[in-house]
């Protein structure tokens, strides 16, 4: 009977769908800005999963130079992945520049 039990939640739960962060390559930044003590792009082409005012929010100096300088030298980011947080903003988990 326990078996039978240990069967039936994993094919219960094995069949729910993670969702993964959202992860995009070659993007162009458009525009940066800053609110408050935070700052956010947003990217060329919008972004595949919904945010409020389209934008990607983040925080911290590391994420601060890498974003403008990749604005500033009119560079892609390789890669850029975020996080959509239940109000529907969006916080940069990941960004790569080319």
């Amino acid at each position: 009977m326990r078996k039978l039990f240990v069967l039936a939640g994993f094919c219960i739960f094995g069949a729910v769908e993670v969702q993964a962060d959202p992860e995009m390559f070659s993007k162009t930044i458009v525009k940066v800005g800053a609110q408050g003590a935070g700052s956010y792009f947003s990217l060329e082409g919008g972004l595949i999963a919904p945010c409020k005012w389209d934008v990607i929010y983040f925080s911290g100096s590391n994420y601060q130079s890498l974003i403008l300088a990749a604005k500033m030298a009119g560079k892609k980011l390789s890669r850029v992945v975020y996080t959509v947080d239940a109000n529907g903003f969006c916080n940069l988990a990941l960004a790569e520049v080319e």
